[in-house]
């Protein structure tokens, strides 16, 4: 990925990895000194965006729990702790993954459900129940001051 430049106003919505691939789901929603991860896929990407900017990095929130979806956790969270939202089913799956790494201990977890709304100071996050062939499957709304982007997973 080429260095995102994003104006001060600017929301910017980026694949880092999903888009015409398979197990690489990463979709992230900036503004200004504030990124949202929705998902994160067994095949992490290779670029360093996130690394580099892991302090903007507000949450990963999860969509559901296939593989493709949470599967890079692991890994990512060995570079960058940032907190983990999820539903019920998934975060079971989740912190079974964590644990087979030693990472359980030092990961903040956050069980959400279709009512939650978490709030930062620019941003903030809702959720709403979607069908998928997997239980407990939650779409996220990341409202931002342009706008609202919705993610399925």
């Amino acid at each position: 990925m080429t260095k995102l430049k994003i104006k001060n106003n600017e929301v910017a919505f980026y694949a880092m990895g999903g888009l015409g691939e398979i197990g690489k789901n990463m979709y992230c929603v900036q503004f200004q000194d504030e990124i949202i991860v929705i998902d994160c896929g067994v095949l992490f990407p290779e670029d360093d965006y996130l690394i580099e900017n892991k302090d903007k990095i507000k949450g990963i929130f999860i969509t559901h729990g296939h593989e493709d979806h949470i599967g890079g956790l692991p890994f990512f969270l060995q570079k960058v702790n940032a907190p983990i939202y999820a539903g019920p089913f998934a975060m079971s799956l989740i912190k079974g993954k964590l644990e087979e790494k030693h990472l359980l201990r030092n990961a903040e977890l956050h069980e959400i459900n279709e009512f939650d709304e978490v709030h930062f100071k620019k941003l903030w996050v809702s959720f709403f129940r979607t069908t998928h062939s997997i239980p407990d499957t939650l779409g996220v709304a990341v409202h931002t001051p342009q706008g609202t982007i919705v993610q399925t997973g």
